[in-house]
């Protein structure tokens, strides 16, 4: 209820000179009610990441007035949702009539990155590139390759990249590319005394093996002199490398 207070008040009629009007301070209560008015809520289609203007009908707002709050869904992934009423006005009973925004999947592209590394190192991150990605939202998952760990060219294949809001147009694979290892040969020949012949016998190491792996080299090695004496020249004959790896 609100007060209502008689400010000026007047007799008419034939008759008003025979009357005093004597109000008084009398108070007088009465109700305003709310006067309705109706929002109707349009159907909406976006696009995830796509900017979400939700538009209604509105009747029965008076001139000058305005509203609080506005339209609004649970969610901005992917799906359909039932539009709802925020809006507000102490001076109005809403009557609303809801309405349905469907979000569809973005088109996305993805090319991914060709990449290498040397046999025996740990395999890098494999990068891509997406087109018409939003930012905020990345994807999951990553990009694989063939499995392999000799020297050659594997493909990158898409993987397990996902993400419900995004429907994936196009994926461009790429290669992946195992290089060979450097490795080093380390020679010692063996001294010898005097035997009238040239034959050099030889020890040997690697320096840069991975892992396990076994490489043997063989050679037939020969002095340049059989005579004894200092610093003789070794030559190497029919030299080779054995192992798996190798290949």
């Amino acid at each position: 209820e609100r007060e209502l207070r008689i400010l000026k008040s007047e007799l008419v009629g034939d008759k008003k000179g025979n009357y005093n009007l004597d109000l008084g301070d009398t108070i007088y209560k009465a109700r305003i009610l709310q006067k309705d008015l109706t929002i109707v809520a349009k159907d909406k289609q976006s696009v995830f990441g796509d900017e979400i203007d939700l538009e209604y009908d509105c009747s029965g707002l008076l001139e000058g007035d305005s509203l609080t709050g506005g339209l609004e869904i649970d969610s901005r992934d992917v799906g359909t949702y039932i539009i709802q009423n925020k809006f507000s006005n102490p001076n109005y009973n809403i009557k609303y009539t809801s309405a349905s925004c469907v979000i569809k999947p973005r088109d996305i592209k993805i090319l991914a990155q060709n990449i290498s590394k040397t046999y025996g190192d740990n395999d890098p991150y494999l990068n891509y590139l997406v087109e018409n990605i939003v930012e905020r939202e990345p994807l999951e998952g990553s990009l694989i390759r063939e499995s392999g760990e000799k020297v050659g060219e594997y493909q990158i294949s898409i993987g397990s990249l996902r993400n419900t809001n995004y429907n994936i147009v196009e994926f461009t694979p790429a290669k992946f590319v195992i290089n060979k290892k450097e490795i080093s040969l380390n020679i010692q020949i063996e001294n010898k005394a005097y035997d009238g012949t040239k034959v050099a016998t030889f020890n040997y190491y690697f320096s840069g093996i991975v892992g396990s792996d076994q490489i043997e080299y063989n050679a037939t090695m020969e002095f340049e002199s059989c005579d004894a004496g200092e610093d003789i020249n070794v030559i190497v004959k029919n030299s080779y490398f054995l192992g798996e790896q190798l290949e």
